[in-house]
């Protein structure tokens, strides 16, 4: 266990699949667990640990989880088939991309299931100039219900499929090429989660163009 974690036992309510490979579980919420939105708590299962990130705002009653099943992935296979009211072991919460206080315009940056902290930061009442959102297709974008109206300019970045033609909310191309050729000239503050890979090549692109900016980052392989 990490240290400044506690041990909790919850109980599975609900799984809801939003796409062929993705899904929410929600598992109740204990009395005496507390967490800031973009935290993510450790899931023990079979002898194997992972990480995820609350969906959930902070007021919320129950824990709610984006999970997507990965080739291979021993959790991820069997969050997708345990019966609902199984227990598991969950250690939290824990991380560092959490709302800080600013007068830069907030850039949030996600890609895959990297959307989960800012369901929660939004939903608990964040303020954002800017969501992008990076996927392939039309089909994996979830939540877009809570962004559309929240965030100021919600961006859904598309890097397979293509855009409806003349949509002022859709770009053809990864969040990296919106960074670099059509973001506005500004003050911001990025709060970036996804692939490794995406945090290294957005962050070389705000070093260049923004390099007054703040940059928080939390990712995955």
């Amino acid at each position: 266990m990490k240290k400044g974690r506690s041990n909790f036992v919850v109980t599975l309510e609900k799984r809801r699949w939003l796409s062929q490979d993705t899904y929410e579980v929600t598992f109740n919420k204990p009395e005496d667990f507390f967490f800031r939105s973009g935290q993510h708590v450790i899931f023990h299962m079979g002898g194997e640990e992972r990480d995820y990130t609350i969906v959930s705002p902070e007021n919320d009653s129950c824990l709610v989880f984006l999970v997507k099943e990965m080739k291979g992935g021993v959790v991820s296979k069997q969050l997708a088939g345990i019966p609902i009211g199984t227990e598991l072991k969950m250690t939290g919460p824990g991380g560092y991309l959490v709302e800080r206080p600013t007068q830069k315009q907030r850039v949030l940056v996600a890609t895959g299931t990297g959307i989960a902290p800012f369901c929660s930061m939004i939903a608990s009442g964040m303020n954002a100039a800017f969501l992008l959102y990076g996927v392939r297709n039309q089909e994996s974008l979830h939540y877009n219900s809570l962004f559309e109206g929240t965030a100021l300019h919600y961006i859904k970045c598309l890097s397979v499929e293509a855009c409806m033609k003349n949509s002022s909310t859709c770009y053809d191309g990864h969040v990296t090429g919106f960074i670099k050729d059509i973001l506005p000239v500004g003050q911001y503050e990025f709060y970036l989660c996804g692939k490794w890979d995406m945090i290294k090549d957005v962050t070389h692109v705000i070093d260049t163009r923004f390099p007054d900016a703040n940059i928080y980052s939390e990712g995955f392989y």
